[in-house]
């Protein structure tokens, strides 16, 4: 019967320690998988797998690559005994956002306290610095130390364009949102000047497409408050039923002095207002 080292998140970092070894014999992290590759006579992904430990070790393949590289069972286990008791999934606290890692126990308790500390609580490992504990005894009690740390780098969502659309038409603003809708693209609707004014003060929008008079007034001063927002460069599309008199003043002026588009008179080709938006967009 073959004998093999399990692989699970607590057992024995057998890919971890070897590339330490892998690194003193000269081999260099960009070559250890092809090593691997070449002396077990395996697949470039089952190499990989093995190095990371997400596939198990049989004793007779580290022998061989051991060997390899001169070393012996002996040294390479006592190397870890020396350094690492397990690992761990854990969570830790960076820049105030919490991020997955695995931990690494160091095996000696009695040792000159390390920077880093882990605490299990309900079952989930979570590491602090270890100052941080210093006014708690029973913190500083059931702490273990942290020899080592991993952090896990996530694969970061891509963020979405926010768009606003302002008419006091529902019918228009969900048009519009069936039109524009892409996954590119999160939309709000607003159907009041003052419930828009409250979302670019919350979180100003990448762009606009508004109803030029909501409730007989423009939306002139929401214009010129988009233009002192955080986003002031921000795509600004009006449209409008109602031109004359002094709305036309304000419209030229937006056109003029606030970079405004439009203004488009409804009824309008709704699909219109989505080609704009993704040549802003550069899509």
């Amino acid at each position: 019967m073959r004998k093999s080292i399990t692989h699970d998140a607590t057992a024995f970092a057998v890919g971890e320690s070897l590339r330490t070894f892998m690194l003193g014999a000269g081999i260099q992290e960009h070559k250890q998988a092809d090593f691997i590759k070449k002396a077990l006579g395996v697949s470039a992904t089952h190499a990989y797998r093995k190095i990371r430990d997400n596939s198990p070790w049989e004793v007779s393949q580290l022998q061989i690559l051991l060997s390899k590289m001169g070393y012996s069972l002996s040294e390479f286990f006592s190397h870890y005994d020396n350094n690492f008791e397990k690992k761990a999934n854990a969570t830790i606290e960076l820049n105030k956002t919490k991020s997955n890692c695995v931990i690494y126990f160091s095996n000696d308790e009695k040792e000159t306290e390390r920077e880093f500390s882990a605490l299990q609580i309900n079952n989930e490992w979570h590491v602090y610095r270890t100052s941080e504990m210093k006014g708690n005894a029973l913190y500083m009690e059931t702490k273990k130390n942290v020899g080592k740390i991993e952090i896990i780098s996530s694969q970061l969502e891509k963020s979405k364009y926010r768009i606003a659309l302002l008419d006091d038409d529902n019918a228009v603003t969900q048009s519009l949102k069936e039109i524009i809708s892409d996954t590119n693209y999160h939309i709000d609707s607003f159907d009041t000047i003052e419930k828009i004014t409250s979302g670019i003060d919350k979180e100003p929008y990448d762009a606009y497409v508004l109803d030029w008079i909501i409730e007989n007034k423009s939306v002139f001063e929401t214009v010129r408050l988009i233009r002192q927002s955080t986003k002031p460069n921000a795509l600004i599309i009006a449209l409008t039923g109602q031109l004359g008199g002094v709305i036309d003043d304000e419209i030229s002026k937006s056109i003029n002095d606030y970079d405004v588009m439009g203004p488009y008179e409804k009824p309008v080709r709704l699909n219109v207002f989505k080609t704009l938006i993704n040549k802003y967009f550069g899509r």
